[in-house]
């Protein structure tokens, strides 16, 4: 029997940093400009784990990249754990699902794949030839 998978809805808010298109957008500079704009909602899956903070502390991760940005960040302002079905009032506002298990399964395939490439690259005679050269410049 597969493991129950626990599910938890967060909410976002976006904040866009108006500053950041006509200035350098920094508030040492006086150019920070923030406004609200819309958000989104995820439901975050995970097995083994039946921790709403678990759930949020992956999304805070996965939006990190994004939120590096000067022009805009996606804050969480709400979470709350659901069952196996959750409906929308509408239909337009469909959450973003994310399934934490498949996340990082996708990502060990994709780096597998990336390590055999490498590997394979290393054992042709130009990935060879790059491997000696590499060698005697670094070392």
């Amino acid at each position: 029997m597969p493991m129950q998978k626990y599910r938890t809805l967060i909410t976002t808010q976006y904040l866009e940093n108006y500053g950041a298109h006509s200035e350098n957008g920094k508030f040492e500079d006086g150019n920070a400009y923030w406004k609200f704009k819309g958000g989104e909602q995820f439901i975050i899956s995970m097995s083994g784990s039946d921790r709403a903070a678990n759930a949020v502390a992956f999304l805070s991760a996965y939006l990190q990249k994004d939120n590096d940005s000067r022009y805009g960040k996606q804050l969480i302002t709400s979470w709350e754990s659901i069952g196996d079905v959750y409906i929308p009032e509408n239909d337009w506002e469909k959450p973003i699902e994310i399934d934490v298990d498949e996340y990082f399964l996708e990502r060990l395939i994709t780096k597998k794949k990336k390590d055999d490439k490498q590997r394979a690259g290393e054992r042709s005679p130009a990935g060879a030839m790059r491997a000696s050269l590499d060698k005697a410049i670094n070392g």
